[in-house]
């Protein structure tokens, strides 16, 4: 092989030093997007530690306060049902809403906790649904909004509101004073 020339060797070094700028640039971006998807690892990773430490103090602050641990209200599946209605007509025409339709389904299956539900649908102004939600789901009513399917009325202003409301409650105390030996407990 012939010497290279001077202008050989400017050109091969030149040459080199494109090569491994271009090999730097590569590397660099290849540790940019790694360190980017480190930081979504570790900010991902806070989140779930922090929610842990949530779901930790709630469970400590239970066992510290088992005693106090609020329960549903104790009562029939009758008179579940027939408050659940009464409420809810009430907080319906409090809040300037019409009821559409209305039925009670069967009893949910599979739940641990005993329920009933109701099928509504409302009509009126969106203002007046929110106040309604707001009012039925209430946490010492020991209800919950199940399903909730919101369409345009024709009238300005309104929305159908198609929702399935629930009622928790709790088994009723025999008359000795104890609760009963069979079915699940609340």
């Amino acid at each position: 092989m012939r010497p290279l020339t001077q202008t050989e060797r400017r050109l091969l070094i030149f040459m080199a030093g494109a090569v491994f700028l271009a090999l730097n640039l590569v590397g660099m971006r290849i540790i940019s997007v790694a360190s980017a998807a480190q930081k979504q690892r570790e900010a991902s990773l806070q989140a779930e530690i922090a929610e842990g430490k949530d779901w930790m103090l709630a469970a400590e602050l239970i066992g510290e306060k088992g005693e106090n641990i609020p329960q549903p209200p104790s009562m029939g599946e009758k008179a579940a049902t027939s408050s659940l209605l009464a409420e809810l007509r009430a907080a319906v025409q409090e809040d300037g809403l019409t009821i559409v339709e209305e039925s009670l389904p069967p009893a949910p299956e599979g739940l641990p906790e005993r329920a009933v539900s109701l099928r509504l649908k409302l009509s009126g102004p969106y203002s007046g649904l929110v106040r309604f939600l707001f009012k039925v789901q209430q946490p010492g009513s020991w209800r919950s909004v199940e399903q909730l399917i919101l369409k345009a009325d024709p009238a300005p202003q309104n929305v159908l509101a198609e929702m399935e409301v629930r009622q928790y409650y709790g088994e009723l105390a025999s008359p000795g004073g104890e609760p009963p030996a069979e079915g699940p407990t609340p």
